[in-house]
């Protein structure tokens, strides 16, 4: 019997054949198997951990008041303190946005307000995917004021520092995890009232159909595509 896909298989070949039959084999002990592919974490203990905090800086325009805000993903935690951010006036009208070692450049495009818009920007960092090792492919720009309808010059003059970020404990679940009854992905799911779930990411640790050690971490809680065959632990940060 295949264990991948429940086919009975045989190398023998060339004669008919009469009967067969198929045994069960019992495991005394064995984990329970997950029926309906839901399990029910447990919810953290107010005041027990150490809080996450998003990691930002806002960067001026020549205009007081229409500033850019950006944001990282706070289940980063600390790791974008460690990124600068420059903004510039481009020398044409097109703007750009590029990295070297712990920096992003923003050039503004010269004349056109509409080609600097937060959405703008904030594609064009996500698309630098990692800048000095720090995943910037879920950094969110908010603009404040007039920033996208007027913003063409820079007001900073040296590049400005991500600050802020904490990265803060996790809660660890072992218990009460059951194993599905075949290898698949995993969703997770909040449940509560407003104000119970905050900016908070789950991360999967199990082995695959092949028993090799795998873990994934789950951000914004979307399905991602490990497929697990045996849970390990479930960490929630």
């Amino acid at each position: 019997m295949n264990r991948y896909d429940d086919t009975l298989r045989t190398d023998a070949y060339g004669f008919a054949l009469d009967e067969m039959h198929i045994g069960r084999m019992h495991i005394p002990n064995a984990a329970a198997l997950d029926t309906d592919g839901v399990m029910t974490a447990k919810a953290r203990a107010t005041g027990s951990t150490t809080a996450w905090v998003a990691s930002t800086c806002t960067l001026n325009s020549a205009t007081a008041g229409d500033d850019l805000t950006v944001t990282a993903p706070v289940m980063l935690g600390a790791a974008p303190n460690a990124l600068k951010i420059k903004l510039e006036t481009n020398s044409t009208d097109v703007l750009a946005v590029s990295s070297a070692t712990d920096t992003i450049t923003i050039k503004l495009a010269s004349t056109t307000a509409g080609n600097n818009t937060a959405a703008k920007i904030q594609a064009a960092i996500r698309a630098l995917g990692k800048v000095n090792g720090v995943d910037v492919s879920g950094f969110v720009c908010a603009a404040a004021v007039d920033w996208d309808t007027t913003a063409i010059a820079t007001g900073e003059t040296e590049a400005v520092a991500m600050a802020s970020g904490v990265t803060g404990d996790v809660d660890i679940i072992t218990e009460g995890l059951k194993n599905p009854p075949q290898a698949r992905n995993i969703t997770a799911t909040t449940d509560g009232t407003a104000g119970d779930i905050g900016a908070v990411a789950v991360t999967v640790h199990g082995t695959d159909i092949g028993d090799q050690v795998i873990s994934e971490q789950l951000p914004y809680f979307t399905a991602n595509n490990n497929y697990f065959s045996f849970f390990l632990q479930v960490g929630m940060v």
